[in-house]
């Protein structure tokens, strides 16, 4: 079972099949009820320019990838910063 995009899947032979919410577990329900507390964090300490961005993001960790690439940069830039920096 994974979580995807805030909803489970279970995979029955080799295919992902969304689960209703009558098959959720104990560990889904928790799961869900993390990811909505991370979420809730991430939008109440964002500005509000990076908000509008993070808004299309279905899961605390795709608001956390957007949130370290729009402020640190990918590791491309970060090298490229670096190396300016050295010569």
């Amino acid at each position: 079972m994974v979580i995807h995009r805030n909803r489970t899947i279970k995979i029955e032979n080799g295919v992902e099949i969304r689960k209703t919410s009558c098959e959720y577990t104990d560990n889904d329900k928790k799961l869900f009820f993390m990811n909505a507390k991370a979420m809730n964090i991430l939008y109440c300490i964002t500005r509000k320019s990076e908000f509008n961005i993070i808004t299309s993001c279905k899961n605390a960790r795709d608001i956390w990838h957007t949130l370290e690439v729009t402020n640190e940069g990918i590791n491309q830039v970060k090298e490229s910063k670096i190396d300016m920096l050295v010569y």
